[in-house]
């Protein structure tokens, strides 16, 4: 029986145990099941993760990757290699980012649809893989600030 199911029937059941407590004649202890039962389910719903109830409606999250460490750093090469014109200091920064958005881009999709991603328009690429690397993206920009702010402090030019 998956969460979701186990879930409605936990539900289900929670009124139920609440109807007849209160045919009972038992409002106090009907109010604690209700109360108790709708913060569980409140908590279940809102607060775990799709992994721990396994809810996702996107099911390949459920797959295994396929991807290889090599794979990783043919990710890393191609995106260091189309940052263009980069001075040398910032070269750990390009670093940075391209290991953060591989390691999104091999998180949120199989090695096949990279490739068929990969094949399509310029333009299809950057509507797909600009918002998987815009964490990566602020975090270098944060980065980029701290070390302006620091060769500013120690004065270098």
């Amino acid at each position: 029986m998956t969460i979701d199911i186990a879930f409605y029937v936990f539900v289900f059941f929670s009124l139920l145990l609440v109807v007849l407590l209160v045919w009972k004649k038992r409002r106090l202890a009907a109010s604690v099941v209700l109360f108790v039962s709708a913060a569980l389910a409140w908590y279940l719903w809102f607060y775990q993760t799709d992994e721990v109830l396994d809810i996702s409606t996107d099911k390949k999250r459920n797959m295994p990757r396929d991807w290889s460490k090599d794979m990783f750093d043919d990710l890393v090469k191609e995106c260091k290699e189309g940052v263009e014109d980069v001075d040398e200091q910032y070269a750990d920064l390009v670093q940075v980012y391209c290991e953060c958005s591989a390691e999104i881009v091999m998180d949120e999709m199989t090695y096949e649809e990279y490739k068929r991603y990969s094949s399509m328009t310029d333009r299809e690429q950057d509507s797909i893989f600009r918002p998987l690397s815009e964490p990566c993206q602020h975090m270098v920009n944060q980065m980029m600030l701290d070390k302006l702010r620091e060769e500013e402090s120690s004065g270098k030019p």
